[in-house]
């Protein structure tokens, strides 16, 4: 009993934890606008953490050389599919690509390139500290050719800035395809990111929203949180098979070709106060409070250990499916938790019951909690007997604990150990006499919170659930109810399934505390995705269901012996 208590004063403890952190999240200081000094452009401040010097580029085009230069800013596009890949002939730099958004009405696109001001986009080129080469300000020559039978664009450049060549093909798997040439320039990177695509407001404020890097070195994926990263992390090119920027449901990643000299991942902050720009984290990671406002980002800089740079990038959906048929297990980009080997047939179920029986992810949430909820009938019926055994012993548990009362402390109000071990045997002595299990009644709860947390990851980086409708007003399962109609029914099934559960305890205060956990966990689903609210929901009809049935057997069962026990009377 002792233990039991415990662990329910440890749930308690937890559930008001974290429905405080809800209720009462840290302040943000308020937006500021950023002193002039740093809203500097990139280009003009080089991110500190690298220890190099600054690379300078090379004199001016020999005499010998014709010089190469665009005469105005052009943009030209590749397509493949649905996807298109637009650069800018400013520093043959890419601009914009549109991929394909998870729609069940219309079949749209994204984009995935972060617009924003200053001279560095994706495919840009910065020095071994970061800072931005004159050649990202240059105009090159753009021409089109055509490479094993797929159109290929070229860009070049050879003047003041330098020289450089550029070449961007979609390859047959639908990854894209790049080389980078530069001459004359030490230690010259290419620059990739920040981030990937354009975030509402909501979505940069939202605890279920994430932003990071993600990588892949010796076989291992890892990443990195682009909220809370405030330094730079380096890695080494041996054994690195990808680096990327990814958020819930879409990645752009690079899987260099060529022996790359390492990654760094760069945090920076989003300053949209000053024209969408980007600034570098301050170097000790000390941010004003200004800074402390923006939103944070991260960027990749890979260092070509060869005269070129070979790569081929993906942009698109987090799709399994399509990820593992790509190479270099691209598919373990998608974060399925530490219950992965739950999540994923998870995933694979849902993805079945939609195919197969009912073409919406809500019904097939229904119907999937529906299923797993009669395959632990065996056990949840065991532990209902349990529970309801405890509740019959509880005058006894009592009537033992009223004897001991004034013997667990001596006459200095100290807790006298003996009595509480001789009090404590005395009960787990009664429950084994009785055949009852004090912690039975945790055991559904502990099975239930990996599915829990499995559908939870699904959830929030399952690509076909991303703008996917129930029904009415629920048309993103992936979304928080905009009602909040599903959190308050949830939290009226969870009071009226606690209500109809019988108590193992005698003690009013744990009673109380029990029924007060519904209104707790109606605020802390208040703002989680729809699909989860809707599977607990489904979860707590299907437990009072499972109940009322116990409480009717019950019942029965107590009919049956009160006529065998007066039979026996008469006798």
């Amino acid at each position: 009993m002792e233990s039991r208590r415990l662990l329910l004063a440890v749930a308690l403890s937890m559930a008001i934890l974290l429905v405080w952190g809800w209720l009462f999240p840290p302040k943000k200081p308020a937006a500021v606008a950023p002193p002039t000094a740093t809203s500097t452009p990139l280009s003009a401040v080089p991110s500190p953490q690298s220890p190099s010097s600054p690379s300078v580029p090379a004199p001016g085009p020999q005499a010998t050389e014709q010089p190469i230069q665009g005469e105005r800013e052009e943009e030209l596009s590749l397509s493949q599919g649905a996807s298109v890949a637009t650069f800018s002939t400013r520093g043959a730099q890419l601009v914009s690509f549109r991929a394909p958004d998870q729609g069940h009405t219309d079949a749209t696109t994204i984009e995935l390139v972060k617009k924003l001001g200053g001279p560095l986009h994706p495919f840009g080129l910065v020095d071994s500290r970061g800072g931005s080469l004159p050649l990202n300000n240059a105009l090159f020559v753009a021409s089109k050719e055509d490479r094993e039978g797929q159109p290929e664009l070229v860009f070049r450049y050879r003047g003041p800035e330098g020289s450089a060549e550029k070449r961007f093909r979609f390859a047959p798997n639908g990854l894209l395809e790049l080389e980078v040439k530069v001459e004359g320039v030490n230690g010259w990177q290419v620059f990739f990111g920040p981030g990937v695509g354009n975030h509402s407001q909501e979505e940069l404020d939202s605890r279920y929203s994430t932003r990071s890097a993600v990588y892949q070195v010796a076989g291992r994926t890892d990443r990195v949180d682009g909220k809370s990263a405030k330094v730079a992390k380096s890695l080494a090119g041996t054994g690195l098979g990808w680096a990327g920027l990814d958020d819930n449901y879409f990645l752009a990643a690079v899987l260099p070709d060529s022996s790359t000299g390492g990654v760094v991942i760069e945090p920076y902050l989003i300053d949209s106060a000053a024209g969408g720009g980007i600034q570098p984290m301050p170097a000790d990671g000390e941010l004003s409070d200004a800074q402390k406002a923006l939103p944070r980002d991260l960027a990749l800089r890979f260092a070509p250990a060869e005269p070129s740079f070979r790569a081929s990038a993906y942009f698109g959906g987090k799709r399994y499916e399509m990820l593992e048929r790509l190479p270099r297990g691209l598919e373990s980009t998608i974060n399925l938790g530490t219950f992965w080997f739950l999540a994923r047939p998870l995933m694979l179920g849902l993805e079945w019951i939609y195919d197969h029986v009912v073409a919406n992810y809500g019904w097939a949430i229904v119907l999937m909690t529906m299923l797993i909820k009669l395959l632990m009938v065996p056990l949840t019926h065991k532990t209902m007997v349990s529970m309801g055994k405890m509740q019959e012993l509880n005058p006894k548990v009592m009537a033992i604990r009223s004897r001991y009362a004034g013997k667990l402390k001596d006459r200095q109000g100290r807790p006298n150990l003996e009595m509480q071990r001789a009090m404590n045997e005395e009960v787990m002595g009664l429950y084994r006499s009785e055949g009852v299990n004090p912690a039975g009644g945790c055991l559904p709860m502990l099975l239930q919170l990996p599915v829990f947390f499995a559908y939870f990851k699904i959830l929030s980086v399952s690509f076909d659930l991303r703008h996917a409708p129930w029904l009415g007003w629920v048309q993103d399962l992936s979304a928080h109810d905009p009602f909040y109609v599903l959190p308050i029914v949830m939290g009226g099934t969870q009071f009226l399934q606690t209500w109809m559960t019988p108590s193992s305890s005698a003690q009013p205060m744990q009673r109380q505390l029990m029924m007060a956990l519904p209104i707790a966990f109606t605020f802390l689903f208040a703002r989680a995705p729809s699909g989860l609210v809707l599977y607990w929901l489904t979860n707590n009809v299907m437990s009072i269901g499972q109940q009322w049935l116990y409480n009717r057997w019950k019942e029965g069962k107590k009919a049956e012996q009160k006529p065998a026990a007066k039979g026996k009377g008469k006798r």
